[in-house]
């Protein structure tokens, strides 16, 4: 089984050159994606490459982002 995710969100402008690096870099990591829930929530985890990374806005010292993550293979949800 594979995953492909995208989503956007707010970064803290320290993290910026993280991601920028991960995206960069071209090689797959160790990846959690949460997933927040009243009654079903836990996390998704892998090892993903992340595809796309744009940056839309800088919002003080931090940056709106848009991104897309490939998982590599299998991806293993973990209830919370």
């Amino acid at each position: 089984m594979s995953a492909e995710v995208s989503g956007q969100g707010i970064l803290a402008m320290e993290a910026l050159p993280t991601w920028q690096q991960f995206f960069t870099g071209g090689v797959y990591k160790n990846v959690r994606i949460e997933a927040v829930s009243d009654t079903n929530g836990g996390y998704w985890q892998g090892r993903f490459l992340l595809t796309s990374f744009n940056v839309n806005a800088e919002l003080g010292n931090k940056v709106q982002v848009e991104i897309s993550l490939q998982s590599d293979g299998q991806v293993t949800w973990v209830a919370s």
